[in-house]
């Protein structure tokens, strides 16, 4: 991880990936309540700097330190501070209890069962009482992913990553009553087609597609179509 992230991390870099806006308005749907957040497995945590922009004071855990140095530096530039702490997320460091909001974003799918058990438990403990715990992995129902990541495999191209896979909303459910929580919602983002992933040249017609299908990512009610329909799978509960 340390070679994913060896150069500088700046705002129009995290704004060019077609994720950056549906995560921005996913947090703005949530719309986390209090003053400390933290982002487990953040790398960077550029996708937290919504967050910094609304007053919270934001904590970054990764394992690699090059991530953790360049989101600083990201954040003193965008006149913010990234409280990071370079660690396993499957054991945190740090006191129970302590979250107002804690949350990932294309975190999970790089470990495997047993590990996702136990970030999950790990996200729980540091979360406050009444604090909310998010989630967002990719979504094993959206066509356009499952074929990127097979035409990798039928041209034996690695992840960047290095292992990863995608959830189905059962799956990432369960794993949240596994680590404690009682009352479990789903819900999706990125909701339109998205040919880019398999011919870049087709960027175009993604752009048109998010157009076309911008009222369906309007903030309203989660449901559980959004959940199979989108290209991030959203979970989330209250401690």
């Amino acid at each position: 991880m340390e070679d994913v992230w060896q150069g500088p991390i700046t705002r129009e870099w995290a704004d060019q990936f077609p994720i950056a806006p549906y995560r921005r308005l996913l947090l703005q749907r949530k719309n986390p309540s209090g003053t400390r957040a933290i982002e487990v497995g953040s790398g960077p945590a550029h996708d937290s700097l919504a967050l910094a922009e609304r007053g919270f004071e934001v904590w970054g855990v990764d394992w690699s330190q090059n991530g953790l140095k360049a989101g600083q530096q990201l954040y003193e530039d965008e006149g913010f501070r990234l409280h990071g702490v370079r660690a396993d997320i499957r054991a945190l460091p740090l006191r129970g209890d302590v979250f107002d909001f804690v949350w990932n974003a294309g975190v999970l799918e790089h470990f495997e069962d047993d590990d996702v058990a136990r970030v999950l438990a790990e996200m729980r403990r540091i979360a406050r009482p009444g604090g909310t715990v998010l989630a967002v992995v990719p979504n094993r129902f959206y066509f356009w992913y499952q074929a990127h990541l097979a035409l990798k495999r039928l041209s034996r191209r690695k992840h960047q990553y290095g292992f990863e896979r995608a959830f189905g909303a059962g799956y990432l459910m369960t794993q949240f009553r596994t680590a404690g929580f009682s009352e479990v919602f789903a819900s999706g983002i990125h909701l339109h087609p998205a040919p880019s992933f398999l011919v870049p040249k087709t960027g175009w017609l993604t752009m048109l597609f998010a157009r076309i299908f911008a009222p369906l990512e309007a903030p309203g009610k989660n449901s559980p179509w959004r959940a199979r329909s989108g290209l991030d799978l959203v979970v989330w509960a209250e401690k």
